[in-house]
């Protein structure tokens, strides 16, 4: 072997981090989504979130002319800004932690590649 079979074994190692890394963040996102539907009130951003919004609270207030115009939150609306926004940002992270994945995955598919190419014997004699 010469010089590069340490960065082959550098990108090897790197790809397989990243993978490990990746796959282990989306089991926490899932653990978290699942821990979300089955009992909210113990994730602390989900805490967080219901003291600081309250049922009642305006959500869309304002003047037309000389009437006074006052939208309320409701619990339903609520629910669903919750939904809306979790499903956004679990769509956003699930979509990060995959191109983390699939960065591993080239890495490790560029390194088995060099890899081979190296072994191969080169013709001239």
């Amino acid at each position: 072997m010469n010089n590069n079979s340490g960065a082959y074994t550098l990108l090897m190692a790197l790809g397989v981090l990243l993978v490990g890394a990746g796959g282990l963040l989306l089991v926490y996102v899932g653990l978290l989504v699942f821990q979300i539907i089955n009992a909210p009130e113990e994730v602390k951003i989900v805490q967080f979130i219901l003291t600081h919004i309250q049922v009642g609270d305006r959500a869309i207030y304002g003047s037309l002319g000389k009437e006074v115009l006052e939208i309320n939150l409701a619990d339903p609306v609520r629910t669903a800004l919750f939904l809306f926004l979790g499903v956004l940002i679990l769509g956003v992270l699930a979509r990060i932690l995959s191109t983390l994945i699939a960065s591993g995955l080239e890495m490790m598919r560029m390194a088995n590649t060099q890899a081979k190419d190296q072994l191969k014997p080169h013709g001239g004699a």
